[in-house]
């Protein structure tokens, strides 16, 4: 019947919450399953701990910041942790949010965070706080670090942006300094210089001492820091105030572990007595940009005996001043190899002398550019060969590597290296096919006297020709060729030159007892050559290294 069937068709009240319940229970036990199988994934068999650095691991960014000196420095992203890691799954976003070490950076920054105060809560660890002012306001990072200054591990404060209405200055951060000098690791400031300029402050940058800092970067500020730093190891100065000669001293006075220290004021003043002296017998490597001679300076600094001292824009006239000042703490015995390289310049003066002083493991020496003209190559070339010949730091220079295309070097340069036994000479990229004209030219190695004695280089016993072309190698003959009859031989020669004068450069094998070659010209050939290219730190084949230390910063201060 009609009826009969509609009603057995139509669910009663109990039978739909049965088939309710039903749907849930499936709906639990199908989570139960997920949940099974997902902690059966071999990721979830990790303990917590070991997910937790695998997070911290994962969210690492590098710090966007332009400050004048590239630190090299990353932080913990967390948008990295609340939109990707934490969305996962409920465990893994437990066990971020209980891994305090993953919210302790408070990056104000691009990409960074943008709750800071939310993010130290979770957190009881120290803090590094990195702050850009172009995003963020100046409040935020104040009261950030009012309220959480004792836990601040590293504070890096950028604060140049001309679109900002009110600039920051050491005076609007001095009392957060005094909050986190018991535990701060590094601070770096980088802060726009007033628009007028005030009296140098005397007052300590802390409370008088920061006693675990071990970075300091002070850029266009104009406070002198007259803190103790028992054990700061890097500093970092750059200011547009003038700075006093015994200022500096005092500074490195108080910083007894100093291994680094790159110093550029822009006015360097004031006078040095007998007395003021600064021991740094941990001091590996010593930048100086002054406006003026810096000997009286380096005079006042007793260097360890192995440290890499890098001078900046000296001129010419100060030049035998700077290492008549070095000479007596460096160990000379120990300087064999030298190096001569012209460097162009985008400032205020067209080319530089580069001149690069070192031992075979590049960690001790001297570093020195000098502005440069070719009108000057005469008076530069006699000052050089006075140094080489009474300094006692180039009395064991064996091994001379040159980019020469300006004639600088002449018998007379190289008689005044007595001990010079290897020469590497890395030619212009423009002469690589390049033929020789006439007339043909005598090369200096190949110079005698009347008596058929070497007017150059008598000792040397190695040679290398960088990048050389057809007519490099005939001057490379008429060397061996020379200095075989005048019983003085190379033993060994290396050549880098193109494939296309394999045969020629094979042939000269038969004049020495060693000979090494090698065709790849493309990773040394550059329009112009720069000093700090990668390529330089290994030659191939070709054992002719231009000798720079390795990862030095060429800081453009």
């Amino acid at each position: 019947m009609p009826g009969v069937h509609d009603a057995a068709l139509t669910p009663t009240f109990h039978g739909c919450h049965q088939m309710g319940a039903f749907d849930g229970l499936l709906t639990q036990m199908s989570l139960a399953v997920r949940t099974q199988l997902n902690t059966a994934a071999s990721i979830h068999r990790l303990p917590s701990e070991t997910l937790a650095e695998i997070f911290g691991l994962a969210c690492w960014v590098p710090l966007d910041l332009s400050f004048p000196v590239a630190f090299s420095r990353t932080f913990r992203s967390t948008r990295i942790l609340e939109r990707k890691i934490m969305t996962v799954c409920r465990m893994w976003r437990d066990i971020a949010l209980s891994a305090g070490f993953l919210w302790s950076d408070i990056a104000l920054v691009s990409g960074g965070t943008s709750d800071s105060h939310a993010q130290c809560s979770r957190t009881g660890s120290l803090l590094n706080v990195y702050y850009d002012s172009s995003l963020f306001g100046h409040d935020s990072c104040l009261s950030l670090l009012n309220e959480h200054g004792k836990r601040v591990r590293a504070l890096y404060l950028r604060d140049v942006e001309e679109n900002v209405r009110r600039y920051f200055t050491v005076i609007d951060i001095s009392p957060s300094l005094q909050l986190i000098a018991p535990c701060v690791e590094e601070l770096v400031l980088f802060l726009h210089p007033p628009a007028q300029f005030s009296p140098v402050l005397e007052e300590p940058l802390f409370s008088g001492c920061a006693p675990k800092l071990r970075l300091l970067g002070l850029f266009g500020t104009h406070f002198v820091p007259t803190d103790h730093f028992p054990s700061l190891r890097e500093l970092h100065i750059r200011t547009e105030y003038k700075f006093s000669q015994l200022k500096i001293i005092k500074l490195l006075q108080n910083t007894p572990q100093l291994q680094e220290a790159y110093i550029a004021p822009s006015v360097l003043q004031g006078t040095l007595s007998d007395d003021d002296v600064a021991v740094v017998s941990k001091l590996r490597r010593l930048a100086l940009f002054l406006n003026i001679d810096p000997s009286p300076l380096l005079r006042s600094i007793v260097f360890p005996a192995c440290c890499l001292v890098r001078l900046r824009r000296i001129v010419l006239d100060h030049v035998p001043g700077c290492f008549a000042a070095i000479e007596g703490s460096l160990d000379g015995s120990q300087l064999t190899r030298l190096s001569l390289q012209y460097k162009r310049s985008q400032a205020w003066w067209p080319e530089f002398l580069l001149l690069t002083l070192c031992d075979t493991s590049a960690q001790s020496g001297v570093i020195i550019d000098i502005p440069h003209r070719s009108t000057m190559r005469d008076r530069t070339r006699t000052i050089l060969c006075d140094i080489f010949s009474t300094s006692l730091l180039y009395a064991n220079v064996r091994e001379l590597t040159i980019f020469d295309y300006r004639k600088m070097t002449n018998a007379e340069f190289l008689n005044s290296l007595p001990s010079l036994d290897t020469i590497n000479h890395v030619f212009h990229s423009g002469s690589l096919n390049k033929r020789r004209g006439r007339p043909v030219r005598v090369p200096i190695l190949a110079s005698t006297s009347a008596q058929g004695e070497l007017i150059a280089c008598p000792g040397l016993k190695t040679l290398y020709f960088i990048l050389c072309g057809p007519q490099h190698l005939e001057d490379a003959r008429t060397i061996l060729e020379v200095r075989r009859r005048a019983q003085r031989p190379i033993r060994r020669l290396g050549l880098v030159c193109s494939e296309e004068y394999k045969e020629q450069a094979r042939a000269l094998g038969l004049l020495v007892d060693e000979l090494d070659v090698s065709h790849d010209i493309h990773r040394y050939q550059r329009g112009t050559y720069d000093p700090l290219a990668a390529e330089w730190q290994d030659q191939g084949a070709a054992k002719a290294v231009y000798h720079w230390p390795e990862g030095w910063p060429d800081r453009e201060y």
